[in-house]
């Protein structure tokens, strides 16, 4: 089965630039939450779901930053 283009660190970060040059809020959104999904390490996590979060305000997008934001509270990183 051919790995998802998304898994692949390098195109995830391709993704991630073409998304900020388009100001393409709600998929800086997606793509950070799924790299926070694509680590095991908790501070590297923690600093992609921050990110997902904001930009998922920015987009306006209510039910995923609350989503993110119970995620972030799991994690200690949001009060």
């Amino acid at each position: 089965m051919p790995a998802d283009p998304v898994d692949d660190r390098a195109a995830l970060d391709a993704r991630l630039q073409e998304a900020a040059r388009a100001g393409d809020a709600g998929s800086l959104a997606s793509l950070y939450r799924r790299a926070a999904a694509s680590t095991e390490q908790p501070d590297e996590a923690g600093f992609f779901l921050t990110h997902a979060y904001v930009w998922a305000l920015v987009a306006g997008d209510a039910p995923a930053a609350a989503s993110i934001a119970a995620a972030l509270r799991r994690n200690g990183r949001l009060d």
